[in-house]
């Protein structure tokens, strides 16, 4: 068996090669451009939103809580600090009015 080497391509054949090359880049080309023209689209939308009253609002509603949450969390303290005053003031008491009736 002898074997047939491999025809060699005609000037037509990488004519229409390239003419389908060209069609491929062209489909691309547009695809990119659509993808250009939403993403553009997107950023739009993302400054309108960055840009709207709802994110301030939002950024003020949440300096509200920090600063209840703060506030909460200062008089949580003082009054933990009160129960163990209390506590303790009532411990010497206890101890004092022990000690003094013998």
């Amino acid at each position: 068996m002898v074997a047939t080497p491999p025809a060699e391509p005609t000037l037509t054949d990488v004519m229409e090669k390239l003419d389908r090359l060209s069609t491929s880049v062209d489909n691309l080309t547009t695809r990119i451009d659509k993808l250009t023209i939403s993403v553009d689209n997107l950023t739009t939308r993302v400054d309108t939103v960055s840009k709207s009253k709802h994110v301030d609002n939002l950024a003020t509603d949440v300096e509200k809580f920090n600063d209840r949450f703060s506030q909460r969390h200062q008089a949580t303290k003082r009054l933990v600090q009160l129960a163990f005053t209390l506590i303790a003031s009532a411990t010497v008491t206890v101890i004092i009015t022990s000690v003094l009736r013998r």
